[in-house]
């Protein structure tokens, strides 16, 4: 009688977890497609001419500045490997920057208030709080004459089960506070 007992609760206890995961995993997929019809992510590609824009989505404009950003290409066409994009972290309202990374980055700079760029990759980890968005320069929006295209990492990390709790309105508050469409 007791082996059915301790069957039947950890049975029990495996479909709550299971139920706990999936509604998890569900909340994060929805607030990842709401946050997608609010920022379309913009389609990239590359060519005999390098980095191109194909779909371009929605346009951000930087709101607050100091994003690193690092080019696509070095900065006279020269053929370098160049080092992977920074990661800029936003939390309790404030942006850090990797130093290391600014310093040793050909050709990187920091993105000011006011320059537009495109999202290329958005992504929604409710299990780590965290909003991680691909970035690229928008050129044309900026008035580059030649090619620029700077790109960067920008990660919204949230505290303690926040994306689980937070509905979207207060998501993209966050968000505003350093990108708005």
């Amino acid at each position: 009688m007791f082996k059915i007992a301790l069957t039947v609760a950890a049975v029990i206890t495996l479909a709550m977890f299971g139920i706990s995961c999936i509604a998890e995993s569900s909340a994060a997929h929805g607030l990842q497609e709401l946050l997608q019809d609010k920022y379309r992510v913009t389609t990239t590609g590359s060519d005999a001419a390098g980095f191109r824009i194909i779909e371009p989505g929605t346009v951000l404009v930087i709101k607050k500045a100091g994003l690193i950003a690092t080019p696509h290409a070095s900065p006279h066409g020269i053929a370098l490997k160049l080092p992977n994009t920074c990661n800029n972290t936003f939390k309790n309202g404030t942006l850090s920057t990797p130093k290391a990374c600014a310093r040793t980055s050909i050709g990187s700079r920091f993105l000011t208030s006011g320059e537009k760029v495109y999202i290329t990759k958005l992504e929604v980890n409710a299990k780590s709080n965290k909003i991680t968005m691909n970035l690229v320069e928008c050129d044309t929006c900026n008035g580059v004459t030649g090619r620029s295209s700077m790109k960067a990492i920008l990660i919204f990390d949230f505290n303690d089960q926040f994306l689980q709790e937070a509905d979207p309105g207060q998501v993209t508050d966050v968000i505003s506070q350093v990108l708005a469409p």
